[in-house]
């Protein structure tokens, strides 16, 4: 009797965090400052025809971090009008709180960034943002 192997495919949760950036950079601005302060790889995602709001992600990276970046605003509308004040999401997978403290702190140190602020408490918003 030959041996049997039983594969078990296992897929674990996506464990991240939204931040909320405030400032007054337009997207690849923004993504170009992010490239130089965390040594980042993000670059445009091609969207579908319609697609108002840009995204930006680091998916070429060996980084074990993962990270997107999402306007929040387009020439017409905002992508969460109740959050009319964030400019972008910054969504940071597999990060440990102290990368997350660090990460944020290089982000409040460029110059033209405003504030970072963790969204947490937003369960609604972070549905949304786990189907990303």
């Amino acid at each position: 009797m030959g041996k049997q192997i039983k594969k078990i495919k296992l897929q674990l949760p996506d464990v991240y965090c939204l931040l909320a950036v405030y400032t007054v950079n337009k997207d690849y601005q923004l993504a170009w400052l992010l490239n130089a302060e965390l040594g980042l790889h993000l670059q445009r995602e091609v969207q579908p025809v319609g697609t108002f709001f840009s995204l930006y992600s680091d998916r070429e990276s060996l980084h074990p971090l993962q990270f997107m970046l999402i306007a929040n605003n387009s020439e017409c509308r905002r992508l969460f009008s109740q959050y009319e004040q964030i400019d972008y999401f910054f969504k940071v997978s597999n990060a440990t709180n102290e990368q997350l403290s660090t990460i944020m702190g290089k982000i409040r140190q460029i110059d033209s960034v405003i504030t970072c602020t963790r969204m947490d408490d937003e369960a609604k918003l972070l549905k949304i943002f786990n189907r990303l």
